[in-house]
């Protein structure tokens, strides 16, 4: 195509004719010897405007939903026959409705979906509770999955709370805790752990670069160490009954 070629009569004609009407890229096409800047160029030099986009052109809007009475009946029927989770979203593909829908439509039409009720906790649940008490709530909530029941971690959580289940592990101690139940300070502990290999790992309680971490020393660790370093321990010293416990039990 030679760009410098003039225009002709006919071409300035469709040009004035479909350009205010049908836009630019409608006159390339009629045009095919013009090219699109070539055609805003000679629009511009002929005084010519193209019609105006309308904003929403080419944007896509989100389907909406009309109400009506038979889908608000169904609605609240399903509600009302509510008993686990999971009825939402069958009411949803009952009514041909996404289920958020559903859900503000119900809020609309102030329908309350009925708690769930928790069934009772059994005895063997709360036995796994009093096993497991110093894990975390997810971790317990695993355990009783493991053994065929079915609690959410926040369940946990709540029935800790109310049957008043320790949650300290008895098979860990700090530093502190640890050296009153051996005789020593808390320091002596950590002097151990830093310069004797007492086996021991970070709790993860810092909170900021004042604040130091607190040690952990687990129960298999301390024994084992105990009996390789017999010599820094004064039996005399130490909590009797508990260090009993360690040495020969479980």
């Amino acid at each position: 195509m030679n760009r410098l070629a003039p225009w002709t009569t006919v071409e300035e004609t469709t040009l004035r004719l479909h350009y205010p009407v049908d836009g630019p890229r409608k006159c390339v096409e009629l045009l095919p010897k013009r090219n699109l800047y070539s055609i805003y160029a000679k629009a511009r030099l002929l005084g010519l405007r193209a019609p105006k986009v309308p904003p929403t052109a080419g944007k896509r809007f989100a389907t909406k939903y009309p109400p009506n009475d038979a889908v608000d009946t169904a609605i609240r029927e399903g509600y009302a026959a509510c008993k686990g989770r999971g009825d939402v979203a069958k009411i949803a593909a009952r009514v041909g409705r996404p289920r958020w829908w559903v859900s503000k439509r119900a809020a609309e039409l102030g329908i309350a979906k009925p708690p769930l009720r928790q069934p009772p906790w059994s005895t063997e649940e709360l036995a796994i509770l009093e096993a497991c008490g110093h894990m975390s709530v997810t971790h317990i909530a695993k355990k009783l999955r493991d053994a065929g029941f079915s609690r959410t971690p926040s369940a946990v959580g709540n029935a800790l709370k109310r049957n008043h289940i320790d949650r300290t592990d008895p098979d860990t101690w700090s530093a502190r805790e640890l050296g009153g139940l051996l005789g020593v300070t808390g320091k002596t502990v950590v002097d151990w752990i830093e310069r004797r290999s007492l086996p021991a790992s970070r709790a993860g309680t810092r909170r900021s670069e004042d604040q130091g971490d607190i040690w952990v020393i687990k129960r298999n660790g301390l024994r084992r160490w105990l009996a390789s370093n017999p010599g820094f321990v004064d039996l005399r010293k130490v909590d009797q009954v508990w260090f009993m416990d360690l040495a020969f039990g479980g």
